[in-house]
């Protein structure tokens, strides 16, 4: 069983003026039927998921296969190490850093 993009449960108008219904229309049939695509295509050939709901499939998430979690490309290691390097370094700098500023 392929999971499937539930119905919008109210009209596509319905937050307007907040959300245009063309912004509904795109965020409900085009971004998130994206989201339930890619996770029927990451589950594909792992049977024992198949008839899970939703609920169930996150709470067993670590069984699922890891490239089917992560289908992003990895870094080499050394990129990685380097990218933490920068981030802890950014940390401390933003940390100081005075309010307001956009950091």
């Amino acid at each position: 069983m392929a999971f499937e993009l539930p119905p919008l449960p109210y009209d596509y108008s319905a937050l307007e003026p907040y959300i245009d219904e063309q912004t509904m229309h795109l965020h409900h049939d085009k971004h998130h039927q994206a989201y339930v695509t890619n996770l029927n295509n990451a589950l594909q050939g792992q049977s024992q998921f198949e008839n899970l709901p939703i609920e169930e499939l996150i709470r067993r998430i670590t069984a699922v296969s890891r490239p089917a979690r992560s289908p992003a490309p990895s870094r080499p290691r050394s990129a990685r190490s380097t990218t933490s390097r920068r981030s802890s370094t950014m940390r401390a700098s933003s940390a100081s850093a005075p309010v307001g500023r956009g950091w």
